[in-house]
């Protein structure tokens, strides 16, 4: 994993707390997602994916079709998971 951007958004700090625990990224975002008072934004997400896991931009943006966002998209959580399981 890498050293997070000083400007990658805080959420990043709970998910690698998480991460230290185990689980998939879905579990990880689903857990950030709970926790924060307004969810988890989708630019907030990229950003943050970006910024703080060096997920490469095209990468990040097809996260925010996860179901776990509660938007309209068809990214299941196993997609998810094969997406963002090189960076976490």
């Amino acid at each position: 994993m890498r050293v997070p951007h000083p400007d990658a958004p805080p959420w990043t700090v709970l998910a690698r707390e998480l991460a230290r625990g185990g689980g998939t990224p879905a579990e990880i975002l689903g857990a950030v997602r709970d926790r924060q008072p307004a969810g988890l934004p989708e630019s907030l997400l990229v950003v943050g994916l970006v910024t703080g896991y060096g997920v490469p931009i095209r990468i990040a943006m097809d996260t925010i079709r996860w179901q776990g966002l509660g938007v309209a998209g068809g990214l299941t959580d196993d997609e998810l998971n094969g997406l963002l399981a090189p960076y976490f």
